[in-house]
């Protein structure tokens, strides 16, 4: 299904789909020195900024009224702080307030919201000064240019969203319905020609389409043929669901731009109702075949490099993160075996209720 506002490409509709939300968006200066900017420039064929105040221009974005900016730009206790200050009633949910503060001052509620937005452009200001170079973005304010913006779509806009939605989900339904009838090849291919069409460029820590495609053909079948121990006791109905959208996850390696490495379809969305039997939730339960997709395939990598010899094997232990091994994960802990030998992750005695975390690490020297 082909847009109907030819002037705009799918990327400029994905770009305007960050907006899509009722809720405001701040839009920040262009920062050339960061790798989002350099791949929306080439995608868009302009600057993300560009692209914004162009769809400023054509009514498909505006300015969030000064109400929608006090609800955006401040916590409950600061706007009753704001009430305290003017002798007005406390009581009430945040709309009210929001509302309140607004009839009684309007003025100063606008100067309070641009003293907001002043210091997220402030902040912004702050990190783009850590680049080597001058940004585009920091040119423009020093020459005067106007700072963070505070948007959403226009009636108008949320057309627009809606028409590039429904041909994203398209792309997704064609996909999924390849993988389901077991022809990858289309899976891929369908996915590929949405992401060549979008135009953005790959991320030079990723790897090339032609690559990208190779890993996703040896890992979509990897997926539909797994079955991890840590998961026994499961249904094979189940199972078979897990791995559809395992499979579905693999193809997220083909994925550029604003999805780079996500699911062209949520996670959640494959998995949502299905009943385990097991203590993991539903989402670590599949991560457990994405995890052993990922294993088999890397070991059969490092079987053909004929350099690895041994294989090391770490438990994760970020308690920042909330996450430590389990006894048998921590028994595992910097253990290496010969290739041949070393066990299937993830681990199929591991306790975790977010299932194995483990990694393996390749030995290039002699066992």
């Amino acid at each position: 299904m082909p847009i109907s506002y030819p002037e705009w490409s799918l990327a400029h509709c994905q770009l305007l789909s960050r907006f899509d939300q009722r809720w405001p968006r701040i839009a920040y200066p262009d920062s050339s020195n960061d790798w989002a900017y350099r791949r929306w420039k080439v995608a868009l064929g302009e600057s993300e900024r560009e692209a914004i105040e162009r769809f400023l221009n054509a009514g498909l974005l505006v300015y969030c009224p000064v109400p929608e900016q006090l609800d955006w730009g401040f916590t409950l206790a600061q706007l009753r702080g704001f009430l305290r200050e003017r002798g007005l009633k406390l009581s009430g949910k945040k709309v009210e307030i929001v509302d309140r503060l607004y009839r009684a001052d309007p003025a100063g509620m606008e100067r309070a919201c641009a003293v907001v937005l002043r210091e997220a452009t402030e902040r912004w200001i702050e990190w783009d000064r850590s680049s080597a170079t001058e940004s585009a973005g920091a040119a423009a304010l020093r020459r005067g240019g106007v700072g963070c913006l505070l948007l959403k779509c226009s009636e108008p806009g949320l057309r627009l969203v809606a028409e590039y939605m429904t041909v994203e989900e398209e792309m997704g339904r064609k996909a999924l319905d390849a993988l389901r009838s077991g022809d990858f090849e289309s899976a891929i291919s369908t996915v590929l020609a949405f992401e060549d069409e979008l135009g953005f460029p790959t991320n030079p820590m990723a790897p090339p389409p032609e690559m990208a495609a190779k890993v996703a053909r040896e890992e979509v079948p990897l997926a539909f043929a797994a079955n991890p121990t840590i998961l026994s006791g499961v249904s094979e109905d189940v199972m078979g669901c897990l791995r559809f959208a395992a499979a579905a996850c693999c193809l997220s390696v083909l994925c550029r731009g604003d999805r780079e490495g996500k699911c062209f379809v949520p996670d959640a969305d494959l998995i949502k109702g299905l009943k385990t039997g097991l203590k993991m939730e539903n989402e670590a339960a599949l991560h457990m075949i994405i995890r052993q997709v990922k294993f088999q395939r890397a070991k059969e990598t490092w079987k053909r490099m004929r350099v690895v010899r041994r294989v090391r094997l770490c438990a994760i232990h970020r308690p920042d993160l909330g996450l430590r091994p389990c006894q048998a994960c921590a028994e595992l802990d910097g253990r290496e075996w010969p290739i041949e030998e070393v066990p299937d992750l993830p681990y199929q005695y591991c306790t975790s209720k977010l299932g194995c975390r483990c990694i393996a690490i390749p030995i290039s020297r002699p066992g």
